[in-house]
């Protein structure tokens, strides 16, 4: 991969030494325009610069009659960014220069282009007679320019030209910037599109006026940091916590962080993923880690311990919660197989739950199910084979009181039936047919609201309450502290 500089050229870019004024003027002596041109500038310091409005007719000028007077001209700026360049890369090479030029198609605007810059120092280095002060640079240089007719006042016509000309650039080894040149909004679409999509390290300089003393900002790698630590938190807002593992991660290896919030956030996100995947053992490892980095995140922590302590305990509302929950997040991610799985698991577990309240089924002591028989033959029911969904559904059916509440839960549920089908044709069991939103909408209704009532008429049913940790909240208080660790890493 090359290491590349990217400079915009303005108007300050070429200067005539004040030891040289005189020399070139007279060598122009011929040409009245010339002359003309040459008497029109000022003095600053060691360098003599034309007024900018002329700027373009002195380098078209140049360009006419080189290679005559171009011993007089100078790249001053220039010459100290890649001095910078060069020693920021020690043993390294500066493999290739870009220069971003301008040339307005408004004849009314364009005397500061540089346009003819760009192609003087083209053509210079063409000849081998660049002097910039390459040193171990210098072999096998290669310069190239791109061209803008745009206004280069306008910010979203620089974004969009440096986004188009610069992109295959990106993937360089490091990027060297020069933003001392050309307009406030070349200098933002410069530094913006290279800093949120170079894949390497940018380093941004600037040459002070007067001085041409080179200092390097730290401005491109702070915007960096802000667009990756933004991607993390969208994707912690979206629960996507393995996405959010991985670039915190390839976060902490391309800057460096704190490491405490760190370890606490990284911890945190695992759990959160874990515990997505029904994984609460897991869960629980990492959330007792993300305590040990971070005292201002326990209370946070602790609320979801108890969470998981509950779920851990095989606690039957938390676990149904859970799953309720879980099964609208897969909806709402666009995963409507899995939810699909999440439903009719929930399903399962609500018809177990009152068999085993009506005495239908028993607990042994080995924490097994077991058929009462007995029970079911005394109210004329037999059941052959492994009891299964919709034998439980035939048997809540006969045994249920119609105007009971556990009957309300019932039928609640058997609208679920309806999905039965859209389930066995796809891939969760005998088919390969798709699962879509419209399917299930359109058999039960809005799914998110049908999951609320589904656990309100089962808290009736069992008189039971939960105070939810409403971790699953995009915004919840889980993801807003975890958020606000990712900015403070």
């Amino acid at each position: 991969m090359k290491n590349i500089l990217i400079t915009n050229l303005g108007n300050r870019d070429l200067q005539i030494h004040k030891d040289n004024v005189r020399a070139i003027k007279e060598l122009y002596n011929d040409d009245e325009k010339m002359k003309d041109i040459l008497n029109k500038g000022r003095l600053e310091d060691d360098g003599y610069m034309v007024f900018s409005k002329i700027f373009r007719e002195l380098t078209q000028k140049i360009l006419e009659y080189y290679p005559k007077g171009i011993e007089y001209i100078d790249f001053p700026i220039i010459k100290s960014i890649v001095k910078k360049v060069e020693g920021d890369l020690e043993n390294e090479k500066l493999e290739k220069i870009i220069l971003m030029v301008t040339d307005q198609q408004d004849i009314k605007h364009n005397g500061q282009d540089t346009v003819y810059l760009g192609e003087i120092i083209e053509r210079l280095h063409r000849d081998k007679k660049l002097e910039i002060g390459l040193n171990q640079s210098k072999d096998n240089i290669e310069i190239a320019s791109f061209c803008t007719k745009s206004n280069p006042s306008d910010y979203d016509e620089m974004r969009k030209f440096y986004q188009e000309k610069l992109s295959k650039e990106y993937d360089s080894n490091k990027i060297f910037l020069n933003i001392t040149g050309g307009t406030p909004a070349m200098a933002f679409g410069l530094l913006y599109n290279a800093s949120i999509n170079a894949s390497c390290r940018v380093i941004p300089f600037y040459t002070k006026q007067n001085t041409n003393r080179t200092v390097k900002f730290n401005i491109s790698e702070t915007l960096r940091k802000d667009d990756d630590k933004k991607q993390i938190c969208e994707f912690i807002t979206k629960n996507d916590y393995m996405t959010a593992n991985i670039l915190l991660e390839k976060y902490n290896n391309k800057y460096g962080v704190l490491e405490g919030k760190y370890e606490t956030a990284l911890n945190m996100v695992k759990a959160a993923h874990a515990r997505i995947q029904f994984d609460f053992e897991s869960a629980s490892r990492y959330i007792d880690k993300a305590q040990d980095y971070d005292s201002g995140s326990r209370a946070v922590c602790d609320r979801f311990i108890y969470f998981i302590k509950e779920l851990q305990n095989k606690q039957k509302i938390y676990l149904l919660n859970e799953l309720k929950n879980n099964a609208i997040y897969e909806y709402e991610n666009g995963a409507y197989t899995d939810f699909l799985g999440r439903v009719f698991r929930s399903l399962e577990d609500i018809y177990r739950f009152i068999l085993i309240k009506k005495n239908i089924l028993k607990i042994n002591e080995n924490d097994n199910l077991k058929l009462n028989k007995a029970e079911l033959e005394s109210a004329g029911i037999i059941v052959k084979g492994k009891l299964n969904v919709p034998q439980m559904s035939t048997i809540l059916e006969k045994i249920l009181e119609k105007e009971s509440e556990e009957y309300k839960l019932y039928i609640h549920c058997t609208k679920m039936d309806k999905l039965r089908q859209i389930r066995n044709d796809s891939v969760l069991a005998h088919g390969y047919k798709g699962v879509s939103k419209d399917k299930i909408d359109r058999e039960i209704g809005n799914a998110i609201e049908f999951l609320g009532n589904l656990i309100v008429q089962y808290k009736k049913v069992f008189n039971i309450e939960i105070n939810d940790d409403h971790f699953y909240d995009k915004n919840g208080e889980f993801n807003s502290h975890l958020i606000k660790l990712i900015e403070e890493i």
